[in-house]
């Protein structure tokens, strides 16, 4: 649905820039198009609470939780599937929603997109393209484009921009009406009037989208601030981009600056907020370092990854010089160029053995060297010290069970439990089968329907596991309670 929404805001701008060409070959065609868009609008905006304030801007949850199906299942093939990345991106973005409304859930998704964009939508989910993460010198920039998302997802601006959309609706529809009747009397004074009207509309639209753009820089950089990052960083990236913009003569827009109106001014007062607030010194962090060359590897051509850092050379900062070894000697591992890459390894291994990057980095280098042995007491030896870790302990646990060790790493699993994770479940549950224990992997994926909200699946698959041949008496037990569990939750609702 939120798709089709920015499908048919397209089509209403396709229809007003060519006004006059559609015009100049059918006037019927022209004004019921327009009206097609304008009631059409009306129709999707009626499926909205009629809401006034910010306390009632949103969605019913069964409608945001569509909306959010939708939006995932569209975009899922674009997501970027690298653990190290995703969790990073999840620890930053709740850092910092922590700062604003902590018991309210935000689903981070990192998308493989060149485009310089971060966005909000239904259902509390905050998409950032990996172009952005590429273009941020620093991790302040990044967490301050975030930050000004979940102040978007957290005043519930995109449910108030269909609210305030509705409200339009009605008087603007009457004008167009009213247009349609003129024209059929005088074609020109038709067009005039229509014309008007889907300018007013635009006008107070654009005057909304520029509030909620003032009210999340406001909140974001208050996010910013408490979370530890320096929100002078915020204004900063958007001078770059503004002068980057400038500099184009193409006349391609950055797809952060189509979607976030930006002018001087905003920059002037983000600037302004930013200085009212106490200095802080930007401390580079390694992690996000990291983490920008790895997604750098990840999503683009390890052999234009190569030449890239060929061409920049070493830095001289030290931890801009250690990422660059870092990316560098994961590209060239992508290459399969494993003597190459291990002075660049050595490099970062010596001061950073037990970072979570390194140690991921050193796994590569041995399965690209065929030593499974060694990677396995390489993410052994990474999960003893990092025990908290979620990336290094999935890397690990796939590992053994790809190179038939399902039974320890069922033992594995099963000391480090983690019910809500769907990745983590759906992985336990094959571990589980593989390991010979079918009836504990419905029990799991059967939890992993519920916490989807699909309590007739978890029924089904729990009474799949029930039919289990030889079925020991601890996990019929387990199971049968289950699915009592689950049927007296549904009586109760």
């Amino acid at each position: 649905m939120k798709l089709f929404i920015i499908h048919k805001l397209k089509l209403f701008t396709w229809a007003k820039n060519r006004t006059l060409t559609v015009f100049k070959y059918s006037r019927p065609l022209f004004y019921s198009g327009l009206l097609y868009f304008m009631l059409n609008a009306n129709v999707f905006a009626s499926e909205l609470p009629d809401l006034g304030d910010i306390s009632l801007a949103q969605l019913d949850s069964k409608k945001e939780q569509e909306q959010k199906t939708i939006l995932r299942e569209e975009i899922h093939e674009y997501l970027v599937d690298d653990l190290l990345l995703t969790d990073y991106l999840k620890k930053l973005g709740n850092r910092l929603a922590a700062q604003d409304q902590p018991h309210a859930k935000i689903e981070f998704l990192l998308v493989n997109s060149d485009e310089i964009n971060a966005f909000a939508s239904f259902g509390r989910m905050l998409g950032v393209n990996s172009g952005l993460i590429l273009a941020c010198g620093n991790e302040d920039m990044l967490a301050s484009v975030m930050a000004h998302e979940i102040a978007h997802i957290n005043q519930y601006h995109l449910a108030r921009a269909m609210a305030q959309q509705k409200q339009m609706m009605v008087p603007a529809i009457a004008a167009a009406l009213g247009a349609v009747a003129l024209g059929a009397l005088n074609s020109e004074a038709g067009v005039g009037a229509l014309t008007a009207t889907a300018a007013g509309m635009q006008q107070a639209q654009i005057y909304y989208t520029r509030q909620a753009e003032a009210e999340a820089d406001r909140i974001g950089l208050q996010l910013v601030y408490k979370a530890g990052f320096n929100p002078q960083e915020f204004a900063d990236f958007l001078e770059v981009l503004l002068k980057e913009e400038k500099l184009n003569t193409d006349g391609y827009t950055t797809e952060y600056l189509r979607t976030h109106p930006l002018t001087n001014n905003r920059i002037a007062e983000v600037k302004q907020r930013a200085n009212q607030l106490p200095q802080k010194k930007v401390h580079p962090e390694l992690n996000f370092l990291f983490a920008r060359e790895r997604l750098r590897v990840t999503t683009q051509p390890a052999s234009n990854v190569i030449q890239y850092y060929e061409k920049i050379g070493e830095p001289k900062i030290y931890d801009q010089k250690l990422a660059w070894h870092y990316g560098y000697a994961l590209a060239l591992l992508r290459m399969h160029k494993t003597a190459a890459a291990k002075d660049h390894i050595d490099r970062v291994i010596a001061v950073k053995a037990n970072n979570p990057f390194s140690i991921l980095l050193l796994t590569e280098a041995a399965i690209e060297n065929n030593d499974e042995k060694t990677a396995a007491q390489i993410l052994a030896n990474g999960v003893q010290k990092n025990p908290n870790n979620y990336p290094l302990l999935m890397t690990y646990i796939k590992f053994l069970n790809e190179h038939n060790q399902a039974q320890l790493a069922k033992r594995i699993i099963t000391e480090h439990p983690n019910n809500r994770d769907p990745d983590y479940m759906l992985l336990k549950a094959n571990i589980e089968s593989a390991a010979g224990s079918p009836a504990q992997a419905y029990l799991t994926r059967a939890q992993l329907a519920y916490n989807q909200n699909d309590p007739k699946m978890a029924k089904k698959l729990l009474i799949s596991g029930l039919q289990v041949k030889n079925l020991d008496q601890n996990s019929k037990l387990e199971l049968q309670a289950k699915l009592d569990e689950i049927k007296a939750l549904e009586k109760d609702k």
